[in-house]
């Protein structure tokens, strides 16, 4: 089977960035794959699950909570939806974009996208 990255003609990189998000967050290792394809197999509210994950790290390292995000503006949306109440991060939050996530988001968006152009 083709590599589906040259079936679909999209340029591998090289990372000199770190875990950004922008080109892939990071390579899983097989353990994460496994975790995955172990998950795959039921359908299931996320909002529960994240919230149950979170608790389940908070309490491996000793913390009050721990909130699971998708990444950096995943992270900053949950907060600025939670009204930065770690304790609320795992409630649904509608889907309204707020200014002061606007704000946070756009410039570093337009950055981006000034380096990167199309």
């Amino acid at each position: 089977m083709a590599n589906l990255y040259e079936e679909l003609g999209v340029t591998k990189l090289i990372n000199v960035h770190g875990n950004t998000t922008v080109i892939g967050g990071s390579i899983m290792p097989l353990e994460v794959l496994e975790a995955m394809a172990n998950a795959a197999d039921a359908f299931l509210d996320l909002d529960d699950l994240l919230k149950k994950a979170g608790q389940k790290i908070a309490d491996m390292i000793g913390v009050e909570a721990a909130c699971i995000t998708s990444g950096g503006a995943g992270t900053r949306r949950r907060v600025i939806s939670s009204g930065n109440s770690i304790s609320r991060c795992g409630e649904r939050h509608t889907t309204t974009r707020s200014p002061s996530f606007d704000r946070s988001i756009r410039p570093a968006w337009k950055r981006w996208r000034s380096m990167h152009p199309s």
